[in-house]
Order: structure tokens, then C-alpha cells, then sequence
């Protein structure tokens, strides 16, 4: 586990194997869904250009809805086509599994979310994108859709699991109801170097269609019942967010955050097509070849 004064003021730097690049350190963002990921991705992206990469498994995905996460063998395919990477991220890291070995530091951080108000906005999306799409309740039947945050920070739908992890792992956990605190949080304690400045992605509408809304006391009732693991980890998350913020916050804190809030933080954009251009360009196709050898070859992952 790395400490939190050990961390790099920058998530660079290499030494010299007699048969490859070792990393020394790398950013692995946990992109849990409709919790701001696609904000905070873009920030990845617009300061670390073709060295971050939105990352999937390499293996086929038989089922949609699996929560499969990008191991250490996906790293390690994944630094010959980006050997100078300095983060990884997506709906695949996640900490409980072994992609910390392939590389000397990790520095783990997500954004977590009020449980229910996160499946509901979940819900809306896919209605939005997919008109016929599923029932709300069949929706919330589906296994990994339950306690999902739990099942991404810990492997398995249970709050005790989770924060063992997170505590084994060292991830710093944001909240997305604070997002700005949460990120100035996270230049402070854990990367100085990242530039937090952004611009708002992928929000949800202000006027949801009537069929999307969730607020009758059954539809509340079906969410809670599904994220019972979820709302236990939440309310700790929440509890241990709001005592660092209590710890670290001044004068200057407290202006940097105003600084997100009113636009006038530096926005880095620079990178971002370069990281879109190499994933698209450079990684995907990859990925479609080697899963499309596993399928017809078989063979070890």
C-alpha cells in the first residue's frame, strides 16, 4: 500500500529492466457510473494526453452487465502500446484485484454517490438511450446492478468488504455531492501536480420524461432494498469525507474550491484528443484483434 507522503508530486518516471520498462507509478481512476466519471476523466485526459488511457479487459465479454476488472495481465499488454502510460481508468479498475502488480505505486481514487439517487440516474440514462429498454424492476433484479458500489470497491456486495479494501488499497474516495471539495481534497492529499480545473460532461437533463421518474414510495423502496451494502458504505464514506474536510480546510481551501465553482480554474483541454485519438486509433483495435484471436484460438488470457 503506498502512504500518502510517498505519493510523486508527478505519476511519471522509469527505470531500466534488462527486459523491459518498469512503472514506477501510476493514477488508476474507479469510474463508478453516474457518479461524475466522465468529468473527472476528462480532466485525466486533458493533462496526460496519450499517456492515459480509458481502459477494458482484453478478454471478450460474454455478458453485459459482468463487472469484469482490468487485471494485471491487461496492463501488462496494454504498456506496449502505451509505455510511457501515467494513468488508467474506467468501469473496469478496480481495486480488489491485482492490476497494483503490474507496476511499482498505485495512486487508487474514486467518486462515490448517494446509492439510491446513483441506480435511479442509472435508470434514466439507459431509458433516454434505449426507449424499450427494461422494466424498473427488472432492472433493479439485475445482480451486479445491486449494491454495485460495493461490488466495484470490494469484489463482492458487502459495505465490510469494500472499506477493507479501500483501506488495504489506500483509495481516496470522493463524493459527488461535493464534487469540487473532493477534488481539491485529492490535488492536496494525494497528487499536488493534477490540475483540477474542468468543464461539466455527460449531465442529466434539468426536465426528465414522466415515464423516467422515480419518486413514488415503491420505486424508492425496490432502490433501497437493492442497495442495502450500498447505503451502509455511503453513509461511512460520507461520514470519513466529512472529517477530512474538516481537517484541511483554510482559507486557501476554501477559495480553491470557489475557484471550480465560479469557472475560473485552469481547464486543461489539451490532451484529450490526443488520448481520444490513440484509444480509438490505437487501443481498440488491439483489443477487437485479440479478443477475436481468443476466439477462435482459445488460449490463456
Amino acid at each position: 500500500m503506498t502512504s500518502r507522503s510517498s505519493w510523486p508530486a508527478k505519476p511519471t518516471g522509469f527505470r531500466t529492466d534488462v527486459r523491459l520498462f518498469i512503472h514506477r507509478a501510476v493514477i488508476a481512476f474507479i469510474h463508478l457510473g453516474k457518479t461524475g466519471g466522465q468529468t473527472v476523466q476528462s480532466i485525466l485526459a486533458g493533462q496526460f494526453g496519450g499517456r492515459h488511457c480509458d481502459v477494458v479487459p482484453w478478454t471478450p465479454l460474454s455478458n453485459p452487465h459482468a463487472l469484469v476488472p482490468f487485471d494485471a495481465s491487461d496492463a501488462r499488454r496494454l504498456l506496449r502500446l502505451y509505455p510511457r502510460l501515467a494513468c488508467v481508468s474506467g468501469h473496469h479498475v478496480m481495486p480488489w484485484s491485482d492490476l497494483d502488480t503490474a507496476w511499482e505505486r498505485t495512486l487508487w481514487f474514486a467518486f462515490v454517490r448517494d446509492p439510491v439517487a446513483r441506480m435511479a440516474s442509472a435508470y434514466r440514462q439507459m431509458r433516454r438511450s434505449v426507449p424499450d429498454y427494461m422494466s424498473f424492476e427488472a432492472y433493479c433484479d439485475i445482480e451486479t446492478h445491486r449494491d454495485q458500489q460495493c461490488r466495484v470497491l470490494g469484489g463482492a456486495a458487502s459495505a465490510t468488504q469494500a472499506l477493507e479494501t479501500i483501506e488495504r488499497k489506500d483509495v481516496f474516495i470522493g463524493l459527488q455531492e461535493s464534487f469540487d471539495v473532493s477534488l481539491v481534497l485529492l490535488r492536496r492529499t494525494r497528487c499536488p501536480s493534477l490540475s483540477i480545473g474542468y468543464r461539466s460532461r455527460n449531465l442529466t437533463p434539468s426536465r426528465a420524461l414522466e415515464v423516467d421518474r422515480l419518486d413514488s414510495d415503491r420505486q424508492r423502496a425496490l432502490l433501497e432494498e437493492a442497495n442495502r451494502e450500498d447505503l451502509v458504505l455511503y453513509e461511512t464514506l460520507r461520514d470519513r469525507h466529512e472529517r477530512a474536510f474538516a481537517a484541511a480546510a483554510d482559507a486557501d481551501f476554501d477559495d480553491e474550491v470557489a475557484a471550480l465553482r465560479d469557472g475560473r480554474a485552469a481547464v486543461r483541454t489539451d490532451g484529450i484528443r490526443v488520448s481520444r485519438f490513440k484509444r480509438r486509433l490505437v487501443y481498440l483495435p488491439s483489443v477487437a484483434l485479440h479478443r477475436a484471436a481468443r476466439r477462435v484460438f482459445g488460449g490463456a488470457r
